[in-house]
């Protein structure tokens, strides 16, 4: 079976469940970069599909380095 990690911060994000199963996709959805990580390092998935959010503040050094804890997992 296909594995494919989804590391996912919005509630808004749409639930593809049901094409991952018709597909023969066993995906895992995380909620914390420290949760993608760990079970990055235990087994690497075949497919890695994040949702990232970048924030549109007034501070123009934060909107351009975006405020998300996925990043750091994806280096």
């Amino acid at each position: 079976m296909t594995t494919l990690f989804s590391p996912i911060q919005s509630p808004f994000h749409p639930d593809f469940s049901a094409l991952f199963r018709k597909l023969d996709i066993a995906a895992q959805r995380f909620d914390t970069a420290r949760n993608t990580h760990r079970a990055l390092q235990k087994q690497p998935p075949d497919f890695f599909v994040g949702e990232f959010i970048c924030g549109q503040g007034h501070n123009y050094a934060r909107k351009l380095q975006g405020q998300t804890n996925f990043p750091p997992v994806l280096a």
